[in-house]
């Protein structure tokens, strides 16, 4: 191994090290306050059912458990009043979800100006003095896309395209999606800061 392989090789792996270590950190640290959970979740709601259906839906933060797993929790404690609380805003968005997919028979998927959504909500909404609904997911992170999704689809995407996007995630629950932009430019500072120069960095790339 010349000179230049072994100096990438150990760049990659410090650099790996770097992430797993930052990774972990934030996953032991991250926390959301209420007021952002709360917030959050009202808004998605308004997003996809509109301001007049959302203001039927009252929204709470839920203390995590003591795995740190995502939990959501659905009722409807009097007519036509339904309340969502989650340990995180993905959580708060997926009980909303579950609540459209079994009270409202309604369905958000992907499609040209809306065209795989489903939303007729019933007015008034659905409720049950006794429905009470409690989901924990299995696994602490819930990962989304992948390189072809970054390179030939959200490439060309503009915001209103991302926040359909992003609420979509959140109603399944999803909260580690891939996110490669910018990632050429961190790289390439990381290496420079390890002593590779701009010809060994285009190189290798």
């Amino acid at each position: 191994m010349d000179g230049s392989a072994g100096r990438t090789a150990i760049a990659w792996f410090l650099l790996l090290t770097l992430l797993v270590g930052v990774q972990c950190t934030r996953s032991a640290g991250t926390t959301e306050s209420n007021g952002n959970v709360v917030k959050s979740g009202l808004e998605l709601i308004a997003r996809v059912v509109g301001d007049k259906i959302a203001a039927n839906f009252t929204v709470c933060q839920l203390e995590a458990d003591a795995d740190g797993n995502d939990t959501f929790e659905v009722s409807t404690p009097s007519f036509s009043q339904v309340r969502v609380c989650g340990t995180s805003g993905v959580a708060v968005a997926r009980g909303f979800y579950h609540y459209l997919r079994t009270m409202c028979n309604a369905m958000v998927t992907w499609g040209r100006n809306g065209s795989g959504n489903n939303l007729k909500i019933p007015t008034p909404l659905p409720w049950d003095p006794i429905y009470f609904v409690r989901k924990s997911s299995s696994v602490k992170w819930r990962y989304y896309m992948n390189v072809c999704t970054v390179s030939y689809s959200s490439v060309w995407w503009q915001w209103q395209r991302w926040e359909k996007e992003i609420d979509w995630m959140a109603m399944h629950g999803i909260n580690l999606p891939l996110a490669f932009t910018g990632q050429e430019y961190v790289l390439a500072a990381y290496f420079q800061k390890l002593g590779m120069t701009e010809e060994e960095i285009q190189v290798q790339s």
